[in-house]
């Protein structure tokens, strides 16, 4: 099979939707399949994450003229078709938020199936598959073209990084052991173009006995804010590790005791591993998801410093707390979610 990606990452859009796709390659290229990315922007804050899976990728220039402008799917369509005109695509994956119906069908003829990959349940598609994890089939009524599109909604189709999975039983035997926190990570997602990472870090350094937990800021160092917080955390001189990057984000969840992260596809690897999170939607696009797991009880929500502190001092002294919500996030995700996505679309 021939598997083309339609995706896009950047210091403003974050990796999440990059990351997912490369999950998802993957195993599509572990079953024989051959890997093509498309992808527009800035290729230099991306390109060394397909290269270093060794998928083919094309750049092809953004679509947009200014921030504030209107996306020009009819270009981006134009300039995608003239990469697969000559193709034999099986199937294509699109993770893109400012394509829809329209650019589908512009490329359909081109392609034997399209797969959408989303997480707002706003827009119509046209395609033969449609992932959007946080939320339920009934999202869709009237969304949809194809009536016999397949839909894959639901918390068993998160597209988690095997690793995750591999670690899962030492982390729940471990989360059982814990009597109390010891190591905090703080991670605000790939991009954090807010730099909410700064706001975290300006509360925890007032908690009181901070000299008691281990902490690391995970940051990539492509992120707007890098150089930043590598000066605010020399500057405040508190025992704090940056890293500049992961490359296994499960064996930091494994060693972290709780964390302060963002929403999207961080929050559900955390699940997997049962690690107990304090949790703020940095996008609008986060919003559903993060709603649904403070709902399930799987994480704490917070919006400015004094929820966070207040959240920090009550899951630290709170050992039962700690333990629900550790066992509810364990319950929400198991980390299959790849298989049972790649068995729907192959």
């Amino acid at each position: 099979m021939l598997i083309v990606f339609r995706v896009d990452a950047s210091n403003k859009i974050g990796l999440g939707h990059l990351y997912r796709c490369l999950n998802l390659a993957k195993l599509l290229k572990n079953i024989g399949s051959n890997v093509i990315f498309i992808c527009s922007g800035d290729s230099g804050y991306y390109r060394r994450y397909i290269d270093e899976n060794l998928y083919s990728i094309e750049v092809i220039d953004g679509s947009r003229s200014g921030e504030f402008t209107e996306y020009d799917w009819v270009d981006d369509a134009h300039k995608t078709t003239n990469i697969i005109n000559n193709l034999e695509v099986d199937l294509l994956i699109v993770d893109h938020y400012d394509l829809d119906y329209r650019w589908e069908i512009s490329v359909s003829k081109l392609v034997k199936k399209i797969f959408v990959i989303d997480d707002l349940a706003q827009k119509k598609h046209y395609c033969d598959f449609i992932l959007n994890h946080a939320c339920t089939a009934e999202h869709y009524q009237g969304l949809l073209i194809k009536k016999d599109a397949t839909i894959l909604c639901g918390l068993e189709y998160v597209p988690i990084n095997n690793k995750f999975y591999d670690v899962r039983e030492l982390a729940l035997v471990k989360r059982k052991s814990t009597e109390k926190i010891k190591n905090i990570l703080i991670f605000m997602g790939g991009a954090d173009s807010n730099n909410i990472t700064s706001i975290v870090i300006d509360t925890i350094k007032n908690i009181e006995s901070l000299n008691l937990y281990e902490i690391k800021v995970l940051l990539p160092i492509t992120a707007t804010y890098f150089n930043y917080i590598k000066e605010k955390i020399k500057s405040i001189q508190v025992n704090i590790d940056l890293i500049p990057g992961s490359d296994n984000m499960a064996e930091l969840c494994l060693w972290a005791d709780l964390c302060i992260g963002s929403g999207g596809m961080a929050s559900w690897e955390r699940c997997v591993l049962g690690l107990p999170s304090i949790v703020k939607s940095i996008n609008n696009n986060q919003d559903m998801s993060v709603s649904l797991l403070e709902k399930l009880g799987g994480a704490i929500t917070w919006n400015n410093n004094q929820d966070l502190c207040h959240s920090i001092n009550e899951i630290r002294s709170d050992a039962q707390l700690w333990h629900s919500l550790s066992t509810n996030s364990a319950k929400i995700c198991d980390g299959l979610g790849l298989e049972r996505i790649i068995r729907e679309i192959t």
